[in-house]
């Protein structure tokens, strides 16, 4: 059996994660950006085409840009309670990390051991999980309409 000082450097590293992800959002939004680069890209290619191909095509572009932003300003509401989330396990790891420089010599169950793994390490890959399928999610009429379009 280990003692509660053996987790305390799992703890702080867990303590680290929460509150750069609570701060950076950029694993967040990283897939959502190169998306809007993306059709950014699309439309600096045809902007100086007069075609009626080219016009049309720009058309359809722009409905897609405006999918993406309306989709964009969905997913900034919907980040408050998943930063949320985030904090929690920021400040779950904080008070393991307190409890265990407070009293470092007890000795940790093998339970209590599952609680502390989860909540410095699984818990942010879980709340990472539920992140990723909301964004795909918010994003799928936007992929939708280039996969008609390109």
């Amino acid at each position: 059996m280990s003692n509660l000082a053996a987790f305390a450097s799992l703890l702080q590293l867990g303590f680290g994660i929460g509150i750069g992800l609570s701060v950076f959002r950029s694993p967040l939004t990283l897939r959502a950006t190169s998306l809007g680069k993306r059709l950014d890209a699309e439309l600096s290619i045809i902007k100086d085409s007069h075609s009626t191909k080219a016009n049309e095509l720009r058309g359809k572009l722009s409905s897609a840009k405006l999918l993406y932003h309306d989709a964009m300003r969905e997913m900034e509401r919907s980040y408050v309670p998943l930063m949320g989330a985030v904090l929690i396990g920021a400040l779950a790891n904080m008070s393991g990390l307190i409890l265990a420089s407070l009293y470092p010599d007890v000795v940790v169950n093998e339970s209590l051991s599952g609680v502390l793994l989860f909540i410095s390490t699984g818990y942010y890959l879980f709340v990472a999980l539920v992140i990723e399928i909301y964004t795909r999610y918010r994003m799928r009429a936007v992929y939708s309409a280039l996969a008609g379009i390109l």
